[in-house]
């Protein structure tokens, strides 16, 4: 299941892969990524779109093509628990926590 959510985050949670589904998954997400999704962010139960996709078998997404210095940097920032609230724009908070 894929959820959108503003400023083009996606988070997919994927129980299961019945191989007449994996094809269309993986189009759904290159669709999803070719149009600005981030494939780093963190959905409810902590889990990244691109830790999900490499339990896909046969998927050929190269991760390092959608992932930005400004991602790493976030997820940086929230790996070491950075302090950043009220360093950083509003907008820039919201984008570090989803990371």
């Amino acid at each position: 299941m894929c959820t959108y959510v503003p400023n083009r985050v996606f988070f997919c949670k994927f129980d299961f892969f019945p191989s007449f589904l994996i094809s269309s998954h993986v189009q759904i997400v290159e669709l999803l990524l070719a149009n600005g999704a981030h494939i780093d962010a963190r959905n409810a139960s902590s889990q990244r779109p691109s830790d999900l996709l490499r339990a896909i078998p046969g998927c050929k997404i190269n991760l390092l093509h959608f992932t930005t210095l400004r991602c790493l940097a976030a997820a940086a920032i929230s790996k070491h628990s950075l302090p950043y609230k009220r360093e950083v724009p509003k907008m820039l908070e919201d984008f570090v926590e989803v990371h």
